[in-house]
């Protein structure tokens, strides 16, 4: 996607639960009338007693797909669509989650799928993400719950030094993504991984030396190599003011922040948004 893809943020709008249209088969006109009522009042129920202001939207790019392995997610069996989605309402980390409808499995997800490579063939399967118009999925934007953020992953080819990035995230109302904590960290590692992104890729972040010391985007100081809230390389490289700024580097098993220039050219841009209500 280009930089021309990214716009301002709306307001998000009143939650809603996305289904499948599905047909209802009764002689009795009056059971069918009782039916629909019910269906009315199960769907109010589920959505407008939640706190946030949630939008299930079906991906149809993964009908009759179901995750193999099955890993970093909540398995419920023997549940309905409408209690599925609840549920994945109700947890703080969910963001997305299948249903297959043959034996009422719902699996709930941390992060968003982006590619099938990760899954099987399965009929009657659905997946749904949520999303608010401030992180529309048209616009490649994903919505982390657990900390109210609205990312953008940027993957079109092109030449991005540290500057370039943050100054394509500014001025789309963002800024680098500063992963200041240890699940912000984990959830954009599993969703830059689901997104295809290559081992050896790295992604400028949101952080610079300033004296000693390294600061997030966001205002809060770096935590140093041994700290249990970071993602440090292996060899806990020691700032210097010849690599002032940090990347996340992308590996098949493990993934790390590292020092580098800002000058290295980058093939890709990861912002955030802080989400207000």
């Amino acid at each position: 996607m280009s930089g021309s893809g990214v716009g301002t943020l709306q307001e998000p709008v009143l939650a809603i639960v996305a289904t499948e249209t599905f047909f209802v088969s009764l002689t009795n006109s009056v059971m069918a009338v009782l039916f629909l009522l019910l269906m009315t009042s199960l769907f109010v129920e589920v959505c407008y007693s939640q706190p946030a202001p949630v939008n299930w939207g079906p991906d149809l790019y993964f009908r009759n797909y179901w995750p193999d392995p099955v890993n970093k997610s909540d398995l419920e069996k023997y549940v309905t669509l409408m209690t599925c989605a609840g549920l994945c309402s109700t947890k703080p980390w969910c963001s997305s989650f299948f249903y297959r409808s043959q034996n009422k499995h719902c699996l709930l997800f941390r992060t968003i799928y982006v590619d099938r490579k990760f899954l099987r063939p399965q009929m009657g399967v659905d997946y749904y993400r949520v999303a608010s118009d401030k992180c529309p999925i048209e616009k490649c934007y994903y919505l982390s719950r657990p900390d109210n953020l609205c990312f953008f992953l940027d993957l079109s080819p092109q030449v991005a030094t540290y500057h370039n990035s943050k100054a394509f995230c500014e001025d789309n109302h963002g800024r680098l993504a500063s992963l200041d904590n240890r699940s912000k960290s984990q959830w954009i590692v599993e969703l830059l991984k689901v997104h295809n992104a290559s081992s050896g890729d790295r992604f400028y972040l949101g952080a610079r030396l300033e004296g000693t010391d390294y600061r997030w985007s966001n205002g809060e100081t770096l935590a140093g190599p041994g700290s249990s809230d970071n993602f440090w390389n292996v060899q806990g490289q020691l700032p210097s003011p010849t690599r002032p700024c940090l990347v996340i580097d992308i590996q098949a098993n493990y993934s790390t922040w590292q020092y580098d220039s800002c000058n290295e050219s980058k093939t890709q841009i990861l912002c955030e948004y802080q989400i207000t209500n």
